[in-house]
């Protein structure tokens, strides 16, 4: 699909405040588009692959094409805490799943270069309606972080049965199913853990943008 030519009427969910943000060179942004930041430059663009992280949904039309350089126009947007978008191929089980713009109307499941939207609040006849709070402040790409964890592997290899253990002695295990039980839940938390420290780094980085320290 392809980002909007004309204004879209986007439904939406608790509106939490305006912002205003620098247009993109040679940008036309529509009304009611969902709009990123890049973090090369932190001028805003449509969403969608490679436009960096979201900000929120555009609230009028800017047409900023004759512009060079970056900067020279803004785009007011809201923010609210869900919005409608459309997409293709969800059903009811897709709810809490996360969703990314592969355009600036349009979710996916796909990951990869698409900008993070947020999670399927439901499925129904208006659309895809996404809880953006988490799209807000997520690096692009995932919310899961992108490198598997390598935790796991060094406890499995440190982690023996004893010949005649009932579990009961230091380092002991009396079933291997006991001790793979313990290391899925080792590694589980290492997971948990770096995704929760990815979510701050990535809440510092656009307070730090937006000059709050």
């Amino acid at each position: 699909m392809s980002n909007l030519t004309s204004d879209r009427d986007t439904e939406f969910v608790d509106q939490i405040h305006r912002d205003q943000i620098p247009m993109a060179a040679a940008v036309k942004i529509c009304n009611g588009a969902a709009v990123a930041v890049s973090g090369a430059t932190g001028f805003a663009n449509s969403a969608g692959p490679g436009a960096g992280v979201f900000r929120g949904i555009a609230d009028e039309t800017v047409d900023n094409t004759a512009d060079s350089a970056g900067g020279a126009r803004t785009i007011d947007l809201i923010t609210p805490e869900a919005a409608y978008f459309d997409g293709t191929g969800f059903t009811q089980a897709n709810v809490g799943d996360p969703v990314y713009f592969s355009d600036d109307h349009t979710v996916t499941l796909t990951g990869g270069t698409n900008t993070l939207a947020g999670r399927v609040l439901s499925v129904d006849t208006e659309g895809i309606l996404v809880d953006l709070r988490s799209g807000y402040v997520a690096a692009t790409g995932s919310i899961a972080p992108q490198a598997a964890p390598t935790a796991p592997a060094a406890i499995t290899a440190s982690l023996t049965i004893a010949t005649g253990e009932t579990g009961t002695a230091a380092g002991g295990f009396d079933t291997a199913a006991h001790r793979d039980a313990l290391i899925t839940t080792v590694g589980q938390l290492v997971a948990d853990v770096t995704a929760l420290r990815a979510e701050i780094v990535a809440r510092d980085a656009i307070l730090a943008a937006a000059g709050i320290t």
